[in-house]
């Protein structure tokens, strides 16, 4: 297969806005594209490899393997090697045991399964898992395990025959795709249309489909031609990454801006044009060259730094340890993947004995992390030694956030305000965060307030445009009594994680409650941390006892979130009937930065980023009636 330099710059233009979406830079917002770039690039080059060799009857799918193998498996494991030892050291027990498992499924090429078996709004998020980053490379792997076999079974078929069965294929991977995440209510299948082969196999396809066309060699076109397309391709995949966020459906139709810009260089980006010059650049093609090892390195020394670090880091030492990204990418590049391709120095047997037995040692190792819940009675006795146990169960919160929404002040189906005239009717509506507001409103509540709530999942909620789509089922999830809560409350209270919702939305639902409703309205600001258990580790790390946690200030310098509050504010304020309440004044001291997450007896305040435990319900709902008495 002849080189072809512009590809690996594309490869640089696909890796360089993912680390830095995940180094949370806005203006990479749609960042997360580039592995898009990827798997059309994927299914490019494998499938022009395989079928060259076919043609010449040199295929060999043992040969195949073995090229895979030395290409992701010496880095991958490198990078897993060294990882361990980290984790180890600073994760907790239930944190270190999502890595145990990570590291066994990423061996066995099935860590996009356990991400998917794992996804849900309580699972540690994502900004805090070293290897989640490498489900990606799972989707690929398992696509050079099937396509192959594919392709030798239907070696004998009529052209025409192939073609209608990838189209197949390509259609039906991108319909489950889009309804996944475009209309699914089902979170189960909203993860697997992000994680799973099936949803992602057409991003592939659209790489093999320019395989195919490549082979034809009277496919010339113009000079003007190739300049234009091969530029609308560059712009498609450009717009998507400075475009696109977090609310955008993905994958779906949407994800076809990016794939096909990416086929469309593909296809048109030939010496004499623009693109061509831009990505096949020394410098870019270097980029491109270290970007496998680069993408494996900056998940886990973004993680790792997150959970070594006390506060939030800035975006400076983001970039920083973007550019440690890069180096590590060219040392891994240099020393791991460069001499593991030489045939000279490492033989197929050589490889694939290596191969096997570092899977059966990283899921060795990974199982036994996983069967001692993290190591948890080695880790427990190192904090009691300290002077300080594990301050936070995150299986027991999550059991007494489920039995308290089991109890009966919880909102039953049908369930309306009830009290007379002199009193205040309070309407809480929003996500997790709104549950823990309604549940200190209610522990606080006097016979002069009746509080109910209503959990609809912010993103579900503020799409609702009119007073007809509240109980609808296509909009959301239906609640009959939503539109009777509302007419009768007086006071609504939204709380929401607001970082992850669209604020435009969210205005336009308080300006629909406005000119439908005399409500008065209240919006709870959000706050995030990162999770309160490894805070603990760090601090014990850090010789802290019990005695001294009432007076460790944890910084919050979230720039992201601070933004979305003050735009927030900003709108309140100009708004009639509407008020503002910042949650960070009932953490923080004066500048906001600093919060206290550890109350007088030294126990946290949260179980997790950002929820509260359940002694602080009564003190949050004091607060929160005292800004709702005095406005």
């Amino acid at each position: 297969m002849q080189y072809r330099p512009e590809i690996d710059g594309l490869r640089a233009v696909a890796v360089l806005p993912v680390i830095l979406f995940h180094a949370g830079f806005e203006w990479f917002s749609g960042g997360f594209v580039g592995v898009d770039v990827f798997f059309v690039i994927s299914g490019y080059l494998i499938t022009t490899i395989i079928i060259n060799e076919m043609g010449d009857s040199k295929f060999s799918i043992l040969k195949f393997y073995e090229r895979r193998a030395r290409r992701i498996l010496p880095a991958l494991f490198f990078l897993m090697m060294l990882s361990t030892p980290l984790a180890i050291y600073s994760l907790t027990p239930y944190s270190l045991k999502e890595f145990g498992q990570s590291l066994l499924s990423t061996s066995t090429f099935s860590s996009n399964i356990l991400f998917f078996l794992k996804s849900g709004y309580f699972e540690t998020a994502s900004e805090f898992k070293p290897l989640i980053h490498t489900w990606s490379l799972a989707v690929e792997e398992q696509f050079y395990i099937l396509f192959p076999i594919f392709l030798m079974l239907t070696a004998s078929w009529k052209r025409q025959f192939m073609f209608y069965t990838l189209i197949f294929l390509f259609l039906s991977s991108l319909a489950l795709a889009h309804w996944g995440t475009a209309y699914s209510r089902s979170e189960s299948f909203i993860s697997a249309s992000f994680f799973l082969l099936p949803m992602r196999g057409w991003e592939l396809l659209l790489g093999v489909a320019a395989a195919f066309y490549l082979q034809n060699p009277k496919k010339n076109h113009t000079y003007i031609f190739n300049q234009l397309l091969s530029g609308l391709g560059f712009a498609l995949i450009t717009i998507s990454i400075f475009k696109y966020d977090e609310q955008t459906p993905f994958p779906s139709i949407y994800t076809l801006a990016p794939t096909l810009g990416t086929l469309l260089i593909i296809l048109t980006a030939t010496k004499d044009t623009l693109i061509y010059k831009i990505l096949s650049n020394k410098t870019i093609v270097f980029l491109g060259l270290i970007s496998y090892s680069t993408y494996l390195w900056h998940q886990p020394i973004f993680v790792f730094s997150r959970q070594l670090i006390l506060g939030e880091i800035s975006q400076n030492f983001y970039l920083f340890l973007s550019l440690i990204s890069i180096l590590m990418g060219y040392l891994s590049w240099r020393w791991i993947e460069k001499p593991f391709r030489d045939r000279q120095r490492f033989s197929q047997e050589t490889i694939f004995s290596l191969s096997v037995l570092f899977i059966m040692l990283f899921s060795l190792i990974g199982f036994s992390i996983h069967k001692t819940d993290g190591l948890k009675n080695q880790l427990e006795e190192f904090y009691i030694n300290k002077g300080v146990p594990l301050l936070v169960n995150v299986p027991e919160e999550r059991q007494l956030i489920q039995a308290f929404q089991k109890e009966e002040t919880l909102l039953p189906p049908g369930r309306v305000f009830t009290c007379e005239k002199n009193c205040r009717k309070l309407l809480v509506l929003g996500d997790s965060f709104g549950e823990d507001a309604y549940r200190s409103l209610v522990t606080t509540s006097s016979s002069h307030n009746e509080v109910r709530y209503v959990n609809i999942d912010d993103q579900c909620l503020f799409k609702i445009k009119t007073l007809d789509h509240l109980t609808d089922s296509t909009i959301c999830h239906s609640n009959e009594v939503l539109e009777s809560l509302l007419m009768n409350a007086d006071t609504i209270v939204l709380s929401s994680n607001w970082e992850s919702s669209s604020l435009e939305s969210v205005y336009e639902f308080i300006n629909l409650l406005k000119n439908s409703f005399n409500h008065k309205i209240f919006i709870v600001g959000s706050i995030v941390f990162a999770p309160l258990s490894s805070i603990s580790i760090k601090l014990v790390r850090n010789g802290y006892e019990k005695k001294d946690l009432p007076k460790v200030l944890y910084s919050t310098q979230r720039w992201d979130l601070l933004e979305v509050n003050r735009k927030l504010k900003g709108f309140s304020q100009l708004q009639e009937g509407v008020t503002w309440i910042d949650k960070s004044s009932f953490f923080c001291n004066h500048s906001l930065l600093e919060c206290y997450l550890f109350n007088k007896e030294g126990m946290p305040r949260i179980w997790d980023h950002g929820h509260l435990t359940s002694r602080e319900y009564p003190p949050f709902g004091r607060y929160l009636f005292n800004q709702i008495v005095i406005e």
